[in-house]
């Protein structure tokens, strides 16, 4: 009788790490299947993709400067990114964030 309750223990636990995974499969749907192009990002998109990249400090920024997947996609250098039209105040960001973008454009957005 030990054994069942011991099974029936680790059946949670089998399904503990599904739970996490769980947020992944709404994410993968919304973003259909596969990569999609950077410049077909919404305002709202571009802001999950900023999250999602470690770049959370210029959501708002870019989300008050309505930065689109189509904006970034044509930025072609950090330079762009410190203008008014993005607003990026720190210049390692500002390259950070350009490395990042050239990636998205070769290889697509996944959210």
């Amino acid at each position: 009788a030990d054994l069942n309750v011991s099974t029936t223990l680790v059946a949670p636990s089998a399904a503990s790490p599904t739970t996490p995974a769980t947020p992944h499969t709404p994410a993968a749907a919304a973003g259909t299947t596969g990569p999609r192009p950077l410049k077909a990002l919404t305002i709202e998109e571009v802001g999950r993709l900023l999250t999602a990249a470690d770049f959370e400090k210029l959501v708002e920024l870019f989300r008050a400067n309505k930065v689109t997947g189509k904006r970034l996609y044509f930025c072609e250098e950090y330079a762009e990114l410190m203008g008014e039209e993005f607003g990026v105040a720190s210049k390692p960001v500002a390259r950070e964030l350009m490395e990042q973008i050239e990636e998205w454009k070769t290889n697509g957005v996944v959210l």
